[in-house]
């Protein structure tokens, strides 16, 4: 029968906790924990050092089950080559024995038959080799001139539009258009009516009417000019910055100026 706690007994056990290490039961337990630690710590050690091995181990498997795998490809190719000089025997021997079984003149006889068409047959491919070398530089000869032809219609095309062009600027500016002035240097027997700078009345007979420009020597920038009525001036030509004459333009061309230039 126990007796129970009272105040002064819970007071007094409060105060003095058991210490641990006192006796030697305590000492005791605590090497013995020591020691456990430390064999689990080898164990450890050893089990760590055997999951490698065991990994080198799984890895060096693996690489023979790969050898093993091309001993087994290479081995079935093997016997694949093997089969084939087999039948390459067989038929090596066939040919040798069918040989056998024949004469010496047979022989002969075949062997000139088969170098007479085999030389037949050289004799027609170098035929045709010639033939196609002829052809290809015939060809080549061809090429040459139709480049050269090539070349010469678009150095002459170029001049065609070169000189087209040259001439629709010419008629644009010397023929189709209105109201262009006269400058010096003006030819004989060029036609010319009354232009911008005219100050001299109906001297022309009247605007519009045609004059032709007389072969007179002149001072430079002005010309004579003899009109349908039978008079004759001189006239300016860019003399004094005047400009009293414009080129004359048949009916006939003036119908074509939206043809011949763009404005």
């Amino acid at each position: 029968m126990s007796l129970p706690w009272t105040s002064a007994d819970i007071t007094t056990e409060l105060s003095h906790p058991p210490n641990p290490g006192e006796g030697n039961g305590s000492a005791t337990l605590q090497t013995e924990l020591q020691r456990v630690h430390s064999e689990l710590q080898d164990l450890q050690s050893k089990y760590d050092v055997q999951q490698q091995e065991n990994s080198q181990l799984h890895s060096s498997v693996n690489q023979l089950l790969t050898n093993l795998n091309q001993l087994q490809t290479t081995a079935i190719q093997l016997q694949s080559n093997v089969a084939q000089l087999q039948a390459v025997v067989v038929s090596q021997n066939a040919t040798i024995s069918a040989l056998d079984n024949q004469s010496p003149s047979s022989l002969h006889n075949r062997l000139s038959a088969l170098e007479s068409s085999h030389n037949a047959s050289v004799r027609n491919l170098q035929s045709s080799f010639d033939s196609i070398q002829d052809h290809v530089a015939a060809l080549d000869d061809v090429s040459v001139e139709l480049k050269t032809t090539l070349s010469q219609s678009q150095d002459i095309q170029h001049k065609e539009m070169a000189i087209q062009g040259n001439v629709t600027d010419f008629l644009c500016e010397h023929f189709t258009h209105s109201n262009v002035s006269v400058t010096g240097n003006v030819t004989a027997g060029t036609a010319v009516i009354r232009g911008r700078d005219w100050t001299y009345g109906d001297q022309d007979g009247h605007d519009h009417v045609r004059g032709v420009v007389v072969n007179k020597t002149t001072p430079a920038g002005l010309v004579y000019v003899l009109w349908d009525n039978g008079l004759q001036n001189i006239y300016r030509v860019g003399y004094a910055g005047g400009y009293d004459l414009y080129y004359y333009y048949p009916d006939v061309l003036n119908k074509f100026r939206h043809v011949l230039c763009p404005n």
